[in-house]
Formats: C-alpha cells, sequence, structure tokens
C-alpha cells in the first residue's frame, strides 16, 4: 500500500471530472495528476532526500491537497502545522519532526521570520495565492520550471507523515502515521461511510488535522470531489454548498449549531447535502433535534477517531440515531 495510489486511480478513472474547487479555481484529476509529479520533481530539486521532513503551515487549499501527495510521490515526510497554534509552539513542531523544508500560504508569511529564527531550514516555499515573497521559492513557479518525475513513493509500513496532537501534559506528540494507516482507514472510510465518486466534499476541518487529512485520501482514493474552504464560516459554509451541490459535509457540532442558528439560514438552499458526519466533541440532544428538523434531507453519522488510529476508529450510522428516545 503507498498513498499515491490514491491519486493513480483517481486520475485513471475520474481523469476528466472535477478534482478540487477552491475560490472559483477548479482542476481535474487530470489536471493535478500532471501537478503533483511535478511539484514532487521540484522539492526533490531543491535538495530534499527520501525521508527528508517537509512543513506546512497552511489554510485549506486545494494546493494543500496536492502537496499530501506531492510530498509522498517524492518520498518525503508530510508534517503539517497547527494553524491555532502560537509561533513558540510550530517552532517545537518544526526542531522536533526535524524539518528541512517549510511550505506556508499568505495567512503565515508573517510568521516566517520568527519560525526560521527558532528553527533554520534551507527552503521555505509560497504556496498563496499573492506575490512570492522575498527569499521564498514560488509553489507555481516551481512545478512550471521543473519536469515531472517518477513515482518514488514509500509504501506500507514505511513513514508517510507525522502529525501533532495534545495529551493532558506537555508538548504535543508526533504521531508517526504509515502508507498502510493512511490506505486502510480510506478503504474503511469509503466502505463504511458512503464516500463514492459522485462524492462532493466539503472541507470545513482544518486538513492538518486527521479530521480533515483522512477524508481527503478517501475522497481522493474513491475520486470524488474535493471543495476547499480556507477555514470553517457559516455564510462561506452556506455559498459552497449551494453553489457547487455539495452532498457530503463534515463538522464539529460547534459549527452545526452555529449555522442552523445564523441568521443568514434560510437564504440558502442545503438540500444537496446527503450526509453530514459530526464528532470530535459530544453532540448536545438539542442542537442534534434542531440540524433534523431544519435539515431534513441530511442523514447525520456521528464518528469518533484519533490521530494515533489515522483518525476515525467508530461510527453511528443514521439509522441507530433512532433505536431509543
Amino acid at each position: 500500500m503507498q498513498m499515491t495510489q490514491a491519486l493513480a486511480r483517481a486520475v485513471q478513472t475520474r481523469r476528466h471530472h472535477t478534482a478540487t474547487i477552491f475560490e472559483g479555481r477548479q482542476r481535474t484529476w487530470a489536471e493535478v495528476g500532471e501537478r503533483v509529479p511535478r511539484a514532487a520533481a521540484a522539492l526533490r530539486a531543491l535538495g530534499l532526500q527520501p525521508g527528508d521532513r517537509l512543513g506546512i503551515l497552511a489554510m485549506n487549499s486545494d494546493n494543500y491537497i496536492e502537496i499530501f501527495f506531492a510530498a509522498a510521490w517524492a518520498n518525503l515526510v508530510l508534517v503539517p502545522l497547527n494553524t491555532r497554534w502560537a509561533v513558540p509552539e510550530n517552532i517545537y513542531t518544526l526542531g522536533d519532526a526535524q524539518c528541512q523544508a517549510l511550505i506556508v500560504d499568505d495567512a503565515f508569511v508573517p510568521q516566517v521570520p520568527q519560525l526560521l529564527a527558532g528553527h533554520s531550514m534551507a527552503h521555505v516555499i509560497h504556496a498563496g495565492e499573492g506575490a512570492t515573497p522575498e527569499g521564498m521559492r514560488g509553489y507555481e513557479a516551481l512545478i512550471a520550471a521543473t519536469p515531472p518525475m517518477a513515482d518514488e513513493c514509500g509504501k506500507d509500513d514505511e513513514l508517510c507523515g507525522i502529525y501533532y496532537t495534545g495529551g493532558t501534559t506537555g508538548h504535543p506528540k508526533g504521531v508517526m502515521l504509515s502508507h498502510k494507516n493512511f490506505i486502510s482507514a480510506s478503504v474503511n472510510w469509503i466502505a463504511t461511510l458512503h464516500f463514492g465518486e459522485d462524492t462532493v466534499y466539503m472541507h470545513s476541518a482544518g486538513l492538518f488535522h486527521l479530521a480533515g487529512c483522512s477524508p481527503a485520501i478517501a475522497l481522493t482514493l474513491a475520486g470524488g470531489t474535493h471543495v476547499c474552504l480556507p477555514k470553517f464560516d457559516a455564510v462561506l459554509a452556506f455559498e459552497a454548498i449551494q453553489a457547487h451541490r455539495v452532498n457530503y459535509c463534515l463538522f464539529v457540532p460547534t459549527m452545526v449549531n452555529m449555522m442552523i442558528n445564523h441568521p443568514a439560514f434560510a437564504r440558502y438552499d442545503l438540500s444537496s447535502v446527503r450526509y453530514c458526519e459530526y464528532g470530535a466533541s459530544p453532540m448536545p440532544v438539542p442542537v442534534l433535534a434542531a440540524a433534523m428538523e431544519k435539515l431534513p434531507t441530511w442523514e447525520f453519522i456521528q464518528g469518533y477517531g484519533m490521530t494515533e488510529s489515522a483518525a476515525l476508529t467508530v461510527s453511528l450510522p443514521w439509522r441507530y440515531h433512532f433505536d431509543q428516545p
């Protein structure tokens, strides 16, 4: 098993279908399949070697999803940094994981001098929408200038990514996840949680987190469509669901509560959604009852998991929500 199998299958079976949607930009699976080997080759051309750690500190985007697979294609270990942490926490993570390079987007360019003062690296890559800052390499320019490389992805129990998770005391702990972890979790997701080639999934959970990353890999294996929100915002979510006919979402209970009680809720057509997974914290019964009433086309699925298990561990399907009062 290897991470890039998910991308290869999507390119083979869904070549001309929409792969990613981000702020009005759409790419097909053929386009993503062409860009990823170039991005991987560019990372290797910078001097990164198999097994090197590549940090990424960015909001959700189509580029972030590509970078999951570009890092694997180049046999690098991806280290997603938490967008909600303070600079010292991410400095710690960069040092603990021994990252040799860092990718940032526009939101985190201002933090780069502090991050580099805490942990020096040979290269910083800018994967934002604005102009590339001085001293950084532009993600798009690297892709445009670099011929594609052959897939050199690791496999099975080899290390694929390090995802940091907080415990009750001390510093966050880096969880080492393999290619087999990710692909096995993806197969489980497809088998039990209704992912398919017609799934149009909206990413509202951060891609640095397994609640964002794990469905991204599973959806790629299924050949569905990624609709990326930079971060959760109720109105952005309403607009994306209506505009792109999103049919699958994942929210924490607080997000569900914010949406159903938002003053703009009634202005949008949210009926395209078929499935909504929720988790990460307890769901208040009144919130779920109100969501069921206001969103009658939605089937809710409760999920429980942890970083150490490559995300989802168990789920409560829609039909079992009604066994007891």
